[in-house]
């Protein structure tokens, strides 16, 4: 894996809508894959406030609207949900490098048992 993806500061607030909600956003580590956005988008423990669905993700950072005082509710959501998308895609690649591991094997072996078999070439 390239590198999990981790936010590099805290959330920083872009501007103040008329609502006294904020935009926050969150700075990430790298740019996420369409994999690990599918997984951080399937929470384990669904929250009628705090939703990745409401998370949208621009370039390198994640960006929401919240009031000031569900911050840090949204902050422990949004670290179990990247550690959640981390997770995730770090099985999945273990589980492509076991594949490929295991295929690759196949084939030598398919080979190995053809070169064995050419003992028969000078009868």
């Amino acid at each position: 894996m390239a590198g999990q993806i981790h936010r590099t500061t805290g959330p920083q607030p872009l501007h103040e809508r008329k609502d006294g909600e904020f935009t926050w956003t969150i700075p990430v580590s790298a740019v996420p894959s369409v994999e690990w956005m599918k997984l951080f988008n399937m929470p384990r423990e669904p929250d009628e406030v705090c939703m990745p669905s409401r998370v949208d993700v621009r370039d390198r950072g994640l960006v929401f609207v919240a009031t000031e005082a569900r911050i840090q509710q949204w902050m422990r959501h949004i670290d179990q949900w990247i550690a959640t998308a981390n997770e995730g895609v770090a099985e999945a690649e273990a589980r492509r490098t076991h594949a490929t591991e295991r295929e690759a094997r196949g084939l030598e072996e398919a080979r190995q048992r053809v070169a064995d078999a050419d003992k028969y070439r000078g009868l």
